[in-house]
This record gives C-alpha cells, structure tokens and sequence, in this order.
C-alpha cells in the first residue's frame, strides 16, 4: 500500500506564490517596478533633471581650476585627481560608486516612500542655479562644487518632497567626499606637521630615546662632549604625507561609511564620523615611529629612502596608518554599539550572586579553638 502523500502547497497546481526567499529578493525590484509605472511623468521629470546636470558637468566649460585649460567641472575634477601632488583627494574616484550602492542597498526604503513633491525645493534649486552660472562667470570652482550639492538638494525636494530626502539624506550627505577640496591642504597641512612633529617628539624622549625637534624636523640628541653629533642616530622630518593629511579626508570618508552601515543611532554615527580625526593622527604617529626606530636599526637607506625614490619599508610604513587607523575605528565602533548600562547591571548582579554564594568567613583564631 503506497503511502498518502499530499501535494506540497507551494507545488500545488494552480498555486502562483514564488518561493518565500525568491520573493523576498524580487520585492525591492518589483517597487521600482510598480514606481515607475505608477509615476510616469515623475521619472520623465528626474531623467531631464539628470541629463541636464550631466550636461552641466561634462559639455559646459566652468573654469580652469588648477590648470590653464577651462574645462567643465567633471573633466576638471579628473585632472585633479590624476595629478600627483593632489592624491590626497583620490578617494573621491570612488564616492559616486559608492554611492551608487547604498542607494542600491536602500532600494527598497526609498521607493516605498511615496513622492510628496514640494514647491520648498525651488527656493533651494533656482538660487543654486544661479551660483553655478555666477560661479562659472568668476572661476568659482568651489562655488561650483557647492552648487551642484545644492542644486540635487533642491531637486530632491521639488520632485519627491521632504520625507524623501530624509531617505536620501546620508547618500547625498556622503557625496560630499567626492569634492577635491584642495585648498583644504594648505589650511591644514602645516598644523597638521607641528603637531605630528610635538606629538612624535614627546613619545620618543618619554620611551628614552633623547630627540630635538626643530620646527617639523626630529634628530637624536647628539652629545657634545664625546664630540657626537645631532642627529647621529635619526634625522627625519614629518612631510606633508607624514603629518596625517593624506589619510585624514579618506579616513573620515570610511569612518561615516562605516558608522552608516553598523551603528543604528545617529549619534553613534557622528561620534564614530569626528573620532576619524584622532585616528588619523594616531596612524600617522605609528608611522613615524617605525619610521624613526627602522632609521635606527637598520639605518635611513633601508628605513626612509631617497626623497624621489621611497624604501619598500617607507611604503609599507604609509599602510601601517591605515591598518592602525581602521583597527582603531572598529574598536570605537565596537564601543559605541554595547548597551553599557546593561552590561553595568549584568556585572553588578553577578557580583552580588558571587557575594551571596560566598561562604562567610571564619574569624575565629586558634587561642578561640581551644
């Protein structure tokens, strides 16, 4: 006799459901679907927008830049990036990538949201427009930058309206990395030398390693009497590489990225975004003292090179501030995600358990025994 088997109901005939995992991955791409069939004339409106920013950035000339050609902003923006003596900025390559896959990854949040269009967004839209021409007239290139920032803010609110933009508002928060702010380098840089040089000089003469500083440069301590010279041992000075610019921006990119993607409160985000500073900072003293204490050991050709020409030990040291910097990042990130004050109570109830299964303590002394 053959058993009774009954037809699974999702094999059923008739049965049309897909399986619960396939449906689960199709229903992001089924609400763009029924979006853009459902809001025809809003797509159109969003393509025009798109393709006339497009136009903006690669066909209409801005301004020179850094160079002597005027070229529109895109094409501006890559010769900066290409440039050598700009790679502080190359991150930026990446940022619209990148952005392209946390909208990707939100797919489903954003198009749920239904379009609220606001007329708000035009009073944001039409006097960005407006610095953008300005902008072009005067070889404003920052003032470009900023523009087209504001003119997607404007446009996000005149076509899907406020409750959109707070779906969108990290994405278009985070695009702002891809801007190679360069003037940033000057602010910054030498600040940033000194208190590389401070912070590197200190550690040393605290681990006993007697050092002179001099401006951003740092020497060994020579001695005088024994007819040592400054300098014997080390002579190094904190670049611009060295003192934290380079990694700074990127790693403040990553920090915010980061912070998005694994902590879910805002405030969580910002502390992790701003601890991108000292990180930086604490990467690059990690690279000045494998600088410094290669020089010692194995002297400067091995430890720094040739100012052209770098040592293979001078690259790896530049890796070290990121594994250093990252490592860090993920420690605070781990941090910020605990729930202390659960932890704190768990730990003070099981002190009192302990306490309570303790056995009390036996004071007699050994004249009472007797």
């Amino acid at each position: 006799m053959e058993p009774d088997v009954q037809p699974s109901s999702s094999l059923a005939p008739g049965n049309t459901r897909k399986p619960h995992g396939l449906m689960k991955d199709c229903e992001p791409l089924d609400k763009i679907k029924n979006f853009i069939l459902q809001q025809p004339s809003l797509v159109m409106a969003v393509a025009t927008v798109l393709i006339c920013l497009i136009i903006l950035l690669t066909v209409v000339p801005y301004s020179s830049g850094y160079g002597g050609t005027l070229l529109p902003l895109l094409p501006m923006m890559m010769r900066i990036w290409s440039a050598p003596e700009y790679a502080d900025w190359q991150h930026g390559l990446l940022v619209p990538f990148i952005v392209a896959a946390l909208l990707w990854w939100k797919r489903a949040e954003i198009f749920t949201e239904r379009p609220a269009p606001s007329k708000s967004g035009l009073l944001i839209l039409i006097p960005s427009l407006a610095a953008y021409w300005f902008g072009a007239r005067a070889e404003l290139t920052f003032l470009g930058f900023l523009s087209v920032h504001a003119i997607l803010l404007g446009m996000i609110i005149w076509l899907f309206g406020w409750r959109v933009l707070g779906k969108l508002l990290f994405p278009l928060i985070f695009l702002g990395f891809t801007w190679p702010l360069v003037f940033l380098n000057e602010i910054i840089a030498v600040p940033l030398r000194h208190l590389m040089a401070g912070i590197s000089a200190t550690a040393l003469n605290l681990l006993g390693v007697a050092t002179l500083r001099v401006g951003t440069s740092l020497r060994s301590m020579g001695d005088p009497t024994a007819g040592i010279p400054d300098g014997h041992l080390f002579a190094l000075d904190v670049a611009d590489p060295c003192s934290g610019i380079r990694s700074l921006f990127a790693l403040l990119m990553v920090s915010a990225l980061y912070g998005y993607a694994t902590l879910p409160k805002w405030w969580q985000r910002i502390a992790l975004f701003f601890a991108g500073i000292p990180l930086a900072v604490f990467g690059n003293f990690v690279r000045m003292m494998l600088l410094t204490f290669g020089t010692i050991w194995f002297g400067s050709a091995f430890a720094v090179g040739e100012f052209e020409k770098p040592s293979a030990y001078h690259m790896a040291a530049g890796y070290a501030v990121f594994v250093a910097a990252i490592g860090g990042m993920v420690a605070f990130g781990w941090l910020l995600s605990r729930n202390w004050a659960v932890f704190l109570e768990n730990l003070r109830m099981e002190e009192e358990a302990l306490s309570e299964k303790s056995p009390p303590s036996d004071t007699k002394t050994r004249e009472d025994e007797y």
